[in-house]
């Protein structure tokens, strides 16, 4: 006696091994009774694997129909057994297809600009790449069909003055003044940012997902001595070594207070000698 014919169900619908077999459909095979049926290979399931053509950023790739056998990856020359599950399944997302072809780096450009400041979290949405499908913004649970053009463009990482100002963390206070009739803008850092052990300058370019430390100090005034942090002095050909600074027309000190707007000078009195002689 012959036994009874294999089951094979196509999302719950009889079908048979020459029946079609669409991407992500469920196929549950049952072998019949008695008599000696032949091995079914997934392979016979599946005529054709299916697959899509993308081009993204100018290259093209082919991306085939992940195979899973309850649940498990597999491939079309593996046996399929009583009450199997047998799933043939592409990618169904950007997101998806990208790690299907392996570029994390791209996803890593897709992410959400994020580091971390004294052991906090802080997400700048901003600071990230963007998606184009055919010319159209797309997201990374966007769908893509065959045929599609993805372009990734790439962010440039911000640099820790433009965190801060996303932040509203001041990273130094500045006044402006007038220094021997030289319009003069003077700066002293209020915040420090360490990477590590290093001090982070203003335009330092920041990377995404790294451990930074913010030191701040209490704001101190400024002080006339903090002008010679700016500027270099050039010293007279002919002075002596004492020398008057001025605020305001006023003779002052190294530690005097300063303040916006304030007229500072520097002179040597051989120098004002020389030119009330003349």
């Amino acid at each position: 006696l012959h036994g009874t014919p294999p089951i094979i169900l196509v999302d719950g619908e009889a079908s048979s091994i020459d029946g079609e077999v669409r991407p992500n459909s469920r196929i549950t095979v049952t072998p019949g009774d008695d008599g000696t049926s032949p091995q079914v290979m997934i392979k016979d399931l599946i005529e054709d694997i299916p697959r899509k053509t993308v081009i993204i950023n100018k290259t093209k790739y082919v991306i085939e129909a992940v195979i899973k056998q309850n649940g498990s990856l597999t491939t079309e020359e593996k046996p399929v057994q009583d009450r199997d599950e047998i799933i043939c399944q592409l990618p169904g997302t950007i997101e998806s297809l990208f790690k299907a072809l392996g570029l994390h780096q791209m996803l890593h450009q897709l992410q959400p600009f994020t580091i971390f400041i004294n052991e906090k979290a802080y997400t700048l949405h901003k600071y990230m790449g963007k998606i184009q499908k055919n010319g159209i913004e797309a997201r990374l649970t966007s769908s893509f069909d065959d045929g599609d053009v993805i372009s990734v463009e790439q962010f440039t990482p911000p640099s820790l003055e433009e965190v801060a100002d996303e932040l509203n963390i001041i990273l130094a206070a500045s006044i402006p003044v007038t220094f021997n009739g030289n319009q003069l803008t003077l700066r002293k850092r209020v915040t420090e940012v360490y990477r590590g052990s290093a001090l982070l300058k203003e335009d330092e370019r920041l990377r995404h997902g790294e451990k930074l430390n913010l030191i701040h100090h209490k704001p101190t005034p400024f002080i006339f001595q903090d002008v010679f942090r700016h500027v270099d002095i050039d010293l007279p050909k002919v002075a002596n070594s004492r020398f008057i600074l001025m605020k305001n027309d006023i003779e002052t000190g190294f530690h005097e207070e300063i303040h916006p707007g304030d007229d500072l000078r520097i002179m040597w009195p051989a120098m004002v000698n020389k030119q009330h002689s003349e």
